[in-house]
């Protein structure tokens, strides 16, 4: 009989309802997130390293583990102080598997003696079900893993402002830029003898953002005309 919240192999049935595997525990047993500083910042959070790709990363009592890829091991060993860092090479995988994130968690699990994880509700499906291949069982946590998250350190507030502060800096940079441009003969606006697109704004607005060690994440810039493409009618 299959325990409500948990994932268990399928056998080549059905896969199991959804709503039949949550799990209303908090961070009991070991916790296994998967993602990068963007999609996954329970990472970040956990460890102090900042992913810009997937990594894999275990949690079991005191215990923390990443599996990054080899050249963020360095990295990872400098910014993550008090985890274990492993790379696909130093768990033993090789060739196709070395490729594979299901793979770095299994061998991971397997080295850690791991038998069951709790995993975010958007853990990836697909190397979710590849782990029950391998015998674990995977549960899908109801709430929050990290809900102590919502508390901000002094630090993190400091952060939050400074980067509230870089955006502020870079939208009037860029308006700035746009209100300076000039309107050539055809319509078009133009900045020191050059066409103003908005691809220039986003990069104004990028580099800004550097200067104030910020990064751009999906900066949306556009004329008003392509804009309206996307409106929905009256």
């Amino acid at each position: 009989m299959k325990k409500k919240g948990e994932w268990s192999k399928n056998g080549g049935q059905k896969e199991p309802d959804m709503n039949k595997r949550r799990s209303r525990g908090g961070r009991a047993g070991a916790v296994l997130l998967m993602g990068d500083a963007q999609g996954c910042p329970d990472i970040e959070y956990a460890t102090g390293f900042h992913a810009v790709g997937p990594v894999i990363f275990l949690k079991k009592g005191t215990r923390r583990c990443l599996v990054v890829p080899q050249l963020e091991a360095g990295r990872a060993e400098r910014t993550a102080p008090g985890t274990a860092v492993f790379t696909p090479s130093s768990l033993g995988l090789s060739g196709r598997r070395r490729r594979r994130f299901s793979e770095w968690t299994a061998e991971l699990l397997e080295r850690e003696g791991v038998r069951s994880v709790m995993v975010p509700s958007a853990f990836p499906h697909g190397v979710a079900v590849r782990l029950q291949r391998h015998g674990i069982t995977v549960k899908v946590a109801e709430r929050e893993l990290f809900p102590e998250r919502a508390v901000k350190r002094p630090d993190e507030v400091r952060k939050i402002k400074d980067a509230q502060q870089a955006a502020v800096i870079a939208m009037r940079t860029a308006i700035h830029a746009v209100a300076g441009a000039a309107v050539s003969p055809q319509g078009f606006l133009m900045l020191r003898g050059k066409k103003l697109t908005a691809g220039d704004v986003r990069r104004i607005i990028a580099r800004v953002l550097v200067e104030h060690d910020c990064v751009s994440a999906d900066t949306i810039a556009v004329a008003r005309e392509v804009l309206a493409k996307f409106q929905p009618p009256k």
